[in-house]
């Protein structure tokens, strides 16, 4: 009954998306937003029970001449929780984002949009036949890029939304392809395992190859995260929380999907991911680290999270590879748990920096600053998640961070011992990588919260600035709650990836990871316990005369806003050393007079890939399709003729086939 609980809470949420079309109060609407948000919640509880019994399917009969299978299993149900919950925290926060503001005029639009969002992706994790997957996926694809374009007055929104609907249609293209080359290998369109050994090497590789390029364009693995900064940041800020927690996880999916379907791993399969996985939390984070556009920042830290996720699927395939069931379950583990953090603290992140953006109108970090002062909660949700986000105990982002980095150290260690070599130099140069990205994560996050949360306003409009309302505040606590919860309890969490780390590699042994995770749980308690004493015992000891000065006054007598750093000299060291994978820019007027005049200084930064690939190969297949116009004559004869000749030509194949 628990699949018909699912299916029943996603219709809830369509349904719920569709009411504000009604001629209702807003009372009324208030309620649809309750009945969401309730459906979300039971959602996820369906899905957690479901983790732990056997898969079950049931078939559901449809109008068209298929019938199509769906089913929960745990894989779908480690995806369909942070769905449910990301959902549901975002359904309350928009209820008063988009009741003020630019978006009050659309949010009929975003909301029936993100509906069918978010109801897509749950029939994606629940699909058992390759064409439910790829409507699902289509529908997706389409909402997401309708959420993208609500602001479609701004060129950058329009830009933005079409280079992301080239890119899903790109995905959508390799997909088609794949689930056609394993309908003609194994004959059906239903999603099941294939036997052992029924593929050979080279329609393996080609599988693979297809999917890594089809979900890993979605999930935004470097160097095919192209659409995803443009994409966050032109979206309102609650989807760009659901966009960066969710969607993108959909490739993931697809990643995992496709290891459970075709069973057999390539030899070279557990090295790429592992280098796909390393070299996009590096250069995810570098990219961060340049990005003035707080919405863009945290849209590479998802660039550079995926990697982390993408590692540690890598690190379990080669454990499973190399024989070594304990790398492969703390992998999967580490894998699995980030899933469900990366969705808790980003969306987090996303949900405070809109209201930042709801409170001042400005994006950009060194505009900002003093907020702690006039906006205390969303400071406090932005704390909360930078902290978790660079992986810092006591928070949930510590714990999967801690098992992938335990993995990686096992591999480095016994692969050398026992002459694996290769994977050993692997394991410890990802193990090398993984902190050096988390050391640039913590330097870029303090940037963000010291530029645009401490210090001194840097303009009329921050100096105005006010706290989110009520619901906003909701959607953010129900976000940090699981963060604390699962970096404080992350004993209780654990045992739900058990049967989901089974399902990607039926031969792994069942390892006990208790006595892994008690020392991680037994620290963040300490630390957390910790930091509560020291609260509470600065609060009632320590005597603080409140008097008024200026902040950071560095000696001035008249201190102003421009005496502080700004994000381009805070991070002008590290972004100057990586300048090659950040493609700077920039704009400096010097000082050349004895009494000179106003001199100048902007930095600002260009996606590698997308400026100096995707761009030049866009114009051109602008050109070549400008030369085959000419086959656009607009006379019927003309395209009477190109049919005919397709005909002829598909008989002539087909014949010399048979």
């Amino acid at each position: 009954m628990v699949e018909y609980l699912i299916l029943a809470c996603t219709a809830g949420i369509l349904v719920a998306s569709f009411i504000p079309l009604l001629p209702l109060s807003k009372a009324q609407l208030r309620l649809a937003t309750f009945f969401q948000f309730t459906a979300c919640i039971v959602g996820a509880a369906a899905a957690i029970v479901s983790i732990v019994p056997q898969t079950k399917m049931f078939l559901v009969q449809s109008n068209f001449p298929i019938s199509a299978w769906i089913a929960v299993d745990p894989l779908s149900a480690i995806f369909l929780v942070p769905i449910f919950v990301v959902t549901g925290a975002v359904t309350l926060y928009g209820e008063e984002y988009c009741s003020h503001g630019t978006y009050r005029l659309k949010r009929r639009q975003i909301r029936i949009f993100l509906g069918l969002l978010s109801s897509s992706m749950i029939l994606i994790s629940c699909a058992r036949h390759s064409i439910l997957f790829l409507s699902s996926w289509e529908i997706m694809a389409l909402s997401a890029f309708f959420l993208i374009a609500t602001e479609d007055e701004k060129d950058d929104v329009r830009s933005a939304s079409w280079i992301y609907l080239v890119a899903t249609h790109l995905s959508i293209l390799c997909l088609l392809a794949f689930f056609a080359l394993l309908k003609t290998l194994t004959g059906s369109y239903l999603l099941q395992p294939v036997a052992h050994g029924a593929l050979g090497s080279t329609s393996l590789a080609v599988l693979y190859g297809l999917a890594l390029l089809g979900f890993g364009l979605k999930a935004g693995i470097y160097p095919l995260h192209f659409w995803l900064p443009p994409a966050h940041a032109a979206s309102p800020s609650h989807i760009s929380a659901l966009m960066s927690g969710v969607l993108i996880k959909m490739g993931i999916y697809g990643i995992l999907r496709c290891l459970w379907l075709l069973s057999d791993y390539p030899s070279w399969l557990g090295t790429l991911l592992m280098v796909l996985g390393a070299v996009s939390a590096v250069l995810g984070v570098v990219n961060a680290l340049a990005q003035h556009d707080l919405k863009r920042l945290l849209a590479y830290h998802s660039v550079e999270n995926i990697g982390i996720i993408v590692l540690g699927i890598g690190l379990g395939v080669v454990g499973v590879q190399q024989s070594q069931p304990f790398w492969a379950v703390l992998g999967f583990t580490a894998s699995f748990l980030h899933i469900w953090n990366h969705a808790l603290f980003k969306s987090l992140l996303f949900l405070a920096g809109g209201s930042v953006l709801h409170a001042t109108g400005i994006r950009m970090i060194d505009r900002l600053g003093g907020l702690i002062k006039s906006m205390p909660y969303t400071s406090s949700f932005f704390l909360l998640g930078a902290v978790a986000i660079v992986g810092l105990p006591p928070l949930n982002g510590f714990v999967s961070e801690f098992l992938l980095y335990l993995g990686l150290l096992q591999g480095s260690i016994h692969a050398g011992a026992d002459g694996g070599n290769l994977t050993g130099i692997l394991c410890a140069a990802s193990f090398a990588l993984l902190a050096f990205a988390g050391a640039l994560a913590l330097a870029c996050f303090a940037k963000v919260f010291g530029v645009a949360f401490l210090g001194k306003e840097r303009s009329k409009d921050v100096e105005r600035a006010h706290e989110c309302l009520l619901f906003m505040k909701g959607g953010m606590f129900v976000l940090a709650l699981g963060c604390v919860a699962i970096g404080l309890f992350p004993k209780i969490i654990l045992p739900l990836f058990e049967s989901a780390v089974s399902t990607q590699a039926s031969s792994l042994e069942a390892r006990d990871l208790s006595s892994v995770i008690s020392p991680i749980q037994t620290s963040s308690l300490i630390v957390a316990i910790l930091i509560f004493v020291m609260f509470f015992a600065f609060k009632k000891f320590v005597r603080v005369s409140p008097k008024k000065v200026s902040t950071w006054g560095c000696g001035y007598t008249l201190p102003n806003s421009k005496l502080q750093y700004s994000a381009s000299s805070f991070a002008e060291m590290l972004t100057g050393t990586f300048a090659i994978f950040i493609a700077q820019t920039l704009r400096f007027r010097p000082i050349e007079k004895t009494f000179p005049d106003e001199s100048s200084f902007h930095s600002g930064s260009r996606d590698l890939v997308l400026t100096f690939f995707i761009v030049p190969l866009s114009r051109v297949v602008e050109f070549a399709s400008a030369k085959l116009r000419i086959l656009q004559q607009g006379k019927v004869q003309a395209y009477v003729f190109y049919i005919a000749f397709t005909l002829v030509f598909v008989l002539i194949v087909s014949i010399y086939q048979w």
